[in-house]
């Protein structure tokens, strides 16, 4: 049936999104506390996606002072084209307009192509642009460089 839902995230998911995380290539994988991290200080931001009941999908940001840094979203191969990704992003912006964030901040490595089109497209659709702010350092030398981007909320 393939039934998608976007949900909050809670402890129960933990060990499947670390299976997932560490399943998935092309993205840094968290240990058990930055998710405890996460969960714990920032609630409101940490999503999951089910299918038919299944962790499909998940997306965690982390605040600041006025804004949220989009730390990390993936999905399952086998869900992928279904456009989880993009609920998963409309739910972190529904989120951080609702919490009175000025921005969304995220940093996308030039080579992945699907976050940045998945990330535009939920800023679109909910009536915001995602914007070319930056790129990152090398920081310590073992950095990839990464485009910094922003979605202003207001």
């Amino acid at each position: 049936m393939n039934t998608i839902q976007i949900v909050p995230f809670k402890e129960e998911y933990a060990s499947k999104v670390l299976k997932l995380m560490r399943s998935s290539s092309g993205i840094d994988h968290h240990t058990d506390y930055t998710l405890w991290q996460a969960a714990h200080f920032d609630p409101e931001l940490f999503f999951i996606a089910l299918v038919d009941n299944r962790i499909a999908g998940y997306l965690f940001g982390r605040s600041t002072k006025e804004s949220v840094l989009l730390w990390q979203i993936a999905v399952d191969t086998k869900d992928r084209g279904k456009g989880i990704g993009k609920k998963l992003v409309s739910a972190l912006i529904s989120s951080a307009k609702k919490n009175d964030f000025r921005s969304i901040i995220t940093t996308i490595t030039p080579d992945n192509i699907a976050s940045k089109v998945t990330i535009s497209a939920a800023a679109k659709s909910s009536g915001f642009s995602m914007n070319d702010v930056g790129i990152t350092s090398s920081f310590g030398g073992s950095m990839k460089k990464e485009t910094i981007y922003e979605i202003k909320l207001n």
